[in-house]
Formats: C-alpha cells, structure tokens, sequence
C-alpha cells in the first residue's frame, strides 16, 4: 500500500483473498527471493490481508469520527501481531492513500488546494521576509527536540532537502550557536545521518573555545 499511486484496499484485499484460496507452494513476486512452502505462504499472506484490512477499517472509523487525514497518518499503527516489514511502503502512507480513495484530493483543510499555485512559489519570498538566522533558529530547536519532519518544513523555504540520501544544502546564510561557541557561513552541506557531518561553503568564521 505505497503512496505513488492509490492502490485500492478493498480490491486488493479480495486478491490475497483469492491467492490464499489457491493454496500456492511458491510465489515469486516482483520483489525480492521466490517464497517456497504452503504454509510460510498461506500465513504471509493472510497477516498482509489483515494488516490492510485493519489499517483500512481503522482510517475509514477516523474519518467517520471528523479526524483529518494528518491526525490519522500519526496516530494509527499495526498491532504487534499484524506488524509487517515497512520497505516498499509505509503504515502513514497507506493512510494517506486509503483517505484519498474515498474522499479525493481536496481535504478540507485550506481553499488554497484549489488553486494552481503550490505553496512553494512563496518560499523564496517566506524565507527573505523571515531572515535566515530566524528559520536557522527554528530549525535548530526542532533538531534538539528530535523532530525531523517538522525540520525539514521549517528550513524548506531556504534549504534543498533530500530525505532519501539524509542529505541537506543550502547557498543562503548559515549561522550556529553552542554555549559561547558560535559559527556562521554563506552555504552549507550537511549529512544528516549519524554521525551527522556538516561542511561549511565560503566566508566561514566563527569562534570556538576549548577547555
């Protein structure tokens, strides 16, 4: 249930449905190793089903209940007796994509969805008005506070963000502080895996004092 593209839940649901009924000894999916053995199958297949069918009927309740799509992404998780090896796909996702399936791409949440202007054709003017040292700010609280998605908003309008390679730069200014300890540079590259490593571009300075 990945999010590329709406996969419909019901109908792939009556697929595994139909392939547990054959009794298949071996499955060769387009991913990965070919599975050998009735049973490893039957039970593979019959945990996926389920975990679909849960994530399904539970974003389904959430959306009866009022809950908007971003309340619904954070707040439902497989059951430890569902739980599924998230690669290709993701639980949030798959919420996403369930929530699309019905209600479409409009989500109530602001009248700007329906226009032709994505929100990053502003970014550039958001992030003059505020100052870099203003988003560099907010961005280092949310990496103190271990919260990387809301990172990765607040430094958007003046950082390029690729969250596949935990790779970040930026050629606007860059100011950080520790303590007394302070440096600041015009661009930056920055490897956000641990151990994170950040490379500072150009007209770096700063001052650092060791014990």
């Amino acid at each position: 249930m990945r999010g590329e593209k709406i996969r419909k839940p019901i109908e792939y649901i009556r697929s595994l449905d139909l392939l547990i009924a054959l009794q298949p000894e071996v499955i060769v999916p387009s991913h990965l190793d070919p599975t050998v053995g009735a049973v490893e199958i039957r039970q593979g297949m019959e945990r996926i089903r389920d975990a679909v069918q849960y994530v399904h009927d539970e974003t389904v309740a959430g959306m009866n209940a009022g809950k908007s799509v971003y309340d619904l992404m954070q707040e439902i998780q497989l059951p430890p007796h569902l739980a599924l090896v998230q690669n290709h796909g993701k639980v949030d996702w798959a919420v996403r994509s369930i929530w699309d399936y019905y209600a479409t791409w409009f989500h109530f949440d602001s009248t700007t969805e329906l226009y032709p202007v994505p929100v990053r054709a502003v970014y550039a003017e958001l992030a003059e008005a505020a100052g870099s040292e203003a988003l560099l700010s907010l961005a280092t609280n949310h990496l103190a506070r271990d919260e990387p998605v809301n990172l990765q908003f607040s430094v958007r309008p003046s950082l390029r963000v690729q969250p596949e390679q935990n790779y970040a730069e930026t050629d606007e200014y860059v100011y950080a502080e520790s303590d007394d300890n302070w440096v600041e540079s015009t661009g930056m590259q920055a490897w956000l895996k641990k151990p994170m490593r950040i490379k500072l571009l150009a007209k770096v300075r700063g001052r650092y004092e060791v014990e």
